[in-house]
């Protein structure tokens, strides 16, 4: 069995039969658990698998490509929230509600995407204005849930200590 590693970071990459003809690889097996805060690296001098300290860019680098998986997540849970209207309509959304809010408290008040959509969708601004409300609660508490985990998340990967810390942070 050959055990591969990157060439960019010594850490193993994976295992492949001793008939595969690959570059950057050792022949004894990685330790199985470095520890925390430590990690497992290729010594090619040596033929040999070394365990060393964590650096300080390992562990950026590792919050940097966790906080990208999270956000790619969030972005996928509010993508959910709106997949049935289209990007322009909900890019609306916040000027809707506003008027709408502002109708509700005074139906004097300037509306002019309200009254733009109700005229040309045949409805009152009252009732628009009133239908806007009545979908905007449930889109707004599970957008602010999926942005609320999003902070949790991330504040926890910048806590993190260890690599394998920020590795168990996960949006599931």
């Amino acid at each position: 069995m050959k055990y591969l590693y990157f060439p960019d970071t010594f850490q193993y990459a994976g295992s492949v039969s001793d008939e595969t003809d690959v570059p950057f690889c050792l022949g004894v097996a990685p330790p199985a658990n470095s520890g925390p805060g430590s990690v497992v690296v290729a010594d090619p001098a040596s033929g040999n698998w070394v365990i060393r300290a964590e650096t300080a860019a390992e562990l950026a680098a590792a919050k940097t490509a966790q906080t990208s998986i999270i956000n790619a997540a969030c972005n996928q849970a509010l993508a959910a929230i709106t997949t049935a209207y289209p990007d322009l309509e909900v890019a609306t959304w916040g000027q809707q509600l506003a008027e709408a809010t502002a109708y509700t408290a005074n139906n004097a008040a300037t509306t002019l995407l309200l009254s733009a959509i109700a005229q040309a969708s045949g409805q009152a601004v009252a009732a628009l204005a009133a239908g806007v409300l009545q979908k905007s609660a449930p889109y707004l508490a599970a957008s602010g849930a999926a942005i609320g985990k999003r902070l949790s998340l991330t504040a926890q990967i910048a806590g993190a200590a260890t690599v394998a810390a920020v590795k168990s942070i996960s949006w599931s």
